[in-house]
């Protein structure tokens, strides 16, 4: 008989009572306050939810109140010796939950050990909870825990300036002496050299909107932004205010804003999906229902606990939660990308379809999350890929091979001729209600990106600032009828001073910047000076001409709105027959399609599969150029790039939407030889089967055959492709009988450790090739597996210690996990360091 029934019903039933508050400490520990720290270091999270007070007073009382309470209530309606069964077991179940997390995290333990221990641990804590004093003393001491983790929580910034809100912010400004319609548009992630032509003008060819907008227009060729960050260079558009210390990207962070300056005097039509800096009492914003974004959230969240509490080799089925906003739950983050952007497509044109319908002066503002990769567009519109797979080279960073950057800048350049086109179902719909001669157009980018070889995409540095900074500024005065180009200085914080100099508005004394149409000499101030170590004056004239003038050797101006012929290395090849007569295959090549069954009933109605991909096997793999032939013509050049060891690369082409037709279409890979040559195509031999990985470079690339958890999607280094395991990387690689005789070797590449070093356990198939203390990177060290069977699956993992940065755990750096039909490169006796 325990204590407490010894003590009879009134014991026992404060014995209940005390179960459930330590429940409830413990659910705390285990689950609410995980939560609160993994939400609140990324408060976007909210605010592509449209949180408003409620909703987080509501997730706290969820979290440190109601799901516990919810457990132990079915608990206390039990009979005694059951339920001091049920609250044991609850307190074993919580207690190996906390530890958990940290076993498998910091502690390099295989996942069923980290599990039978965290489990042990549990069953030990609920044995002292029934039979000693201590543990539920120390327990119940802990209880002030609950409201001390949600308070914590609610006062975190970034949290805190977006339950508590405020009320509208009130410029104080005079009435503007004239209420012309405005229109303010901001793509994200668009360059001012993307736009241009081998004149330094706008190509109108294929950007015929943005070149009206131009001739009708001031573009401020020189024009620049004030940070590479889309949650402050948007606010810095709208608030007129340099980044500084506001963290939360809302109304309540910068309540003085372009919204307030008008409120009273216009109505607003607005498009903010990635930002909140126009007040609900102005914009009217009709939110979700409150349970289906709480509902929604809670989905998100429970996949990013579990990712928190399992080890990695346990949530390979779990959508990824890194690279995306939320929705996780809808498909993982390729369904989250194609949600989003779903939903931000049909924002802006419900925007543009209500243009005219007021009877108020009224602004327009849409931020469109465009150009901005994932790439998926072509110009006309239609999609050429269902999920973000990035087999020519991830979209963060490039690496040094020339043709991977080409091909990641051809697809931006592609899907800006989408942008275009949305820009101009806006002005039509704006000429159609006959207000675009009267408004006041303003069309910008958040920032740029950059797609130099070698360059980071989005980090600031001495090569790539131009593309990054340098954004497209086009205004349009009400009434203006003829355009012109201004290379004066300015920079986007001061757009709001714009809109009050053409309302004729006193001067808005909150915004740093501001809008004086006096040319000024080369030395004029500017609003924000410093932009992580470079200053707005340092972006000439001279470096964007460059910049245009690059992308023109690459791909061409002026004469093609299409693909970009000359995107490829042999432009005059392409629209030749690709019949070869009887020309001898091409020595030492062997080419496999990648997903050939796309082409077998295309519907150019629904999907345009024009970005055609392949890997290249053979000596000839990486010195030889491609021609890829649609139906009997050629329709692209390209050039195979570095994937694996020695004989293996890949390659990527996009052709033109004109060249695939309706149902089945024939995709032919052919050679290209010299001018002059008699046989200036030679087909090239198939690769029959499915992709070989054997003297492939995985871990980087992320293969649609291939299974893997622990990698983070960002890739995180300046100069070459490199991806962060969180800890334990793994990757499941399915092999056929053929490769299973032909694999040889294993090769582990590193790019980077911790600063203190890491010690690193490699294993596979539950084999343990090696335990390693690296103390710097790069690392690499190669290993026989010798005539060994995998019988079909290859399971290889990287389990080293790890540290914190951001909020986030990382482990070592990948470069590369290659599969070898041979030892021979690398050797196995000795560290390599290169």
């Amino acid at each position: 008989m325990t204590l407490e029934a010894a003590r009879g019903p009134e014991a026992s039933s404060g014995s209940s009572r005390r179960g459930a508050l330590h429940l409830s400490v413990l659910f705390g520990f285990a689950v609410a306050q995980p939560l609160y720290d993994l939400l609140g270091s990324n408060p976007a999270f909210f605010v592509y939810r449209r949180f408003d007070a409620g909703d987080f007073f509501l997730l706290v009382g969820l979290l440190s109140g109601l799901l516990p309470l919810a457990w132990a209530l079915p608990i206390q309606v039990l009979p005694a010796p059951a339920r001091r069964l049920a609250y044991a077991t609850s307190i074993a179940i919580l207690g190996g939950a906390i530890l958990l997390p940290w076993l498998h995290g910091i502690v390099a333990l295989p996942p069923w050990a980290a599990l039978a221990l965290a489990l042990t641990a549990g069953v030990g804590l609920a044995i002292g909870w029934q039979r000693t004093a201590t543990v539920p003393r120390a327990l119940s001491l802990l209880a002030p825990s609950i409201i001390v983790f949600a308070g914590l929580f609610l006062l975190r910034p970034g949290v805190r300036e977006q339950w508590l809100g405020g009320g509208l912010a009130r410029s104080g400004a005079v009435a503007a002496a004239a209420t012309p319609p405005i229109v303010l548009v901001v793509f994200d992630a668009l360059p001012t050299s993307s736009l241009m032509d081998d004149r330094h003008g706008i190509d109108a060819v294929r950007y015929p909107n943005f070149a009206r907008l131009a001739s009708e227009g001031t573009w401020y060729r020189r024009a620049s932004s004030v940070s590479p960050v889309t949650i402050e260079a948007v606010p810095a558009i709208l608030a007129g205010q340099c980044p500084g210390a506001a963290i939360a990207p809302t109304y309540s962070s910068y309540p003085r804003n372009l919204f307030s300056l008008l409120s009273g005097q216009y109505d607003f039509r607005v498009a903010e999906r990635v930002t909140q800096l126009c007040h609900p009492e102005l914009c009217g914003e009709e939110p979700s229902r409150r349970r289906r974004r709480l509902v929604e959230l809670l989905r998100d969240a429970e996949f990013i606990f579990l990712h928190r509490l399992l080890p990695t080799e346990w949530t390979a089925s779990l959508p990824a939660v890194d690279n995306a906003w939320g929705d996780f739950g809808v498909g993982g983050s390729s369904a989250s990308s194609r949600r989003f952007g779903a939903d931000m497509l049909a924002q802006f044109r419900e925007l543009v379809a209500r243009v005219g319908a007021g009877e108020r002066p009224e602004l327009y503002f849409a931020h469109l999350v465009l150009p901005h990769a994932p790439f998926f567009y072509l110009p006309s519109g239609a999609r050429y890929r269902m999920r973000d797979r990035e087999p020519a080279g991830r979209w963060k960073v490039l690496g040094v091979d020339p043709w991977v950057a080409n091909h990641s800048y051809q697809r931006h350049l592609l899907q800006l001729g989408f942008v275009d086109s949305l820009l101009g179902e806006l002005l039509e719909r704006l000429d159609g209600a006959g207000i675009y001669d009267d408004a006041l157009v303003i069309v910008t980018a958040d920032h740029g990106s950059s797609f130099r070889p070698g360059e980071s995409r989005r980090t600031l540095s001495g090569g790539n600032a131009i593309d990054i900074l340098a954004v497209p500024l086009f205004v349009k005065l009400p009434g203006q009828k003829v355009g012109g180009v201004s290379d004066r200085r300015v920079q986007t914080v001061d757009i709001v001073g714009l809109v009050a100099d053409t309302l004729g508005l006193e001067s808005v004394s909150w915004s740093d910047g501001r809008w004086d149409e006096a040319p000024g000499p080369e030395g004029e101030r500017v609003s924000c000076s410093a932009i992580e170590g470079r200053t707005a004056p340092d972006l000439s004239l001279a470096e964007l001409f460059a910049a245009a003038e690059r992308k023109s050797a690459l791909f061409g101006t002026g004469r093609s709105a299409g693909v970009f012929p000359a995107a490829g290395p042999r432009p005059e090849v392409v629209g030749l027959p690709a019949a070869t007569g009887v020309c001898q295959e091409q020595a030492g090549l062997a080419v496999k399609l990648a997903e050939p069954a796309l082409y077998d009933d295309v519907d150019p109605g629904r999907f345009v599969p024009a970005e055609i991909v392949g890997m290249a096997q053979g000596a000839a793999a990486r010195s030889v150029e491609l021609a890829i032939a649609v139906n009997g013509v050629v329709a692209a050049t390209t050039l195979p790039y570095e994937l694996g060891t020695k004989d293996t690369a890949i390659w990527a082409a996009i052709v033109p939407e004109s060249a695939l037709r309706a149902g089945h279409n024939d995709i032919q890979v052919l050679a290209i030889d010299e001018f002059g040559s008699e046989c200036l195509l030679r087909p090239v031999r198939a690769l029959a089967g499915p992709p070989s990985f054997l003297d492939s470079r995985l871990g980087v690339w992320r293969v649609p055959e291939v299974a893997e958890s622990g990698f983070h999607a960002t890739l995180s280094s300046e100069v070459k492709m490199m991806r962060w395991t969180n800890g334990r990387g793994r990757l499941r690689v399915p092999l056929d009988r053929a490769e299973n005789k032909r694999l040889r070797a294993l090769r582990v590449e590193l790019g980077a450790v911790g600063e203190t070093g890491a010690n690193l356990t490699i294993r596979v198939n539950h084999k343990t090739l090696g335990t390693f203390r690296i103390e710097r990177a790069p690392w690499s060290r190669t290993f026989e597996l010798g005539r060994s069977s995998f019988r079909g699956r290859l399971e290889i993992r990287l389990v080293s210690d790890t540290f914190m940065r951001n909020g986030r755990k990382y482990g070592v750096g990948v470069d590369g996990i290659w599969l070898l039909s041979s030892a021979s490169d690398g050797g196995t006796a000795t560290d390599e360091r290169r």
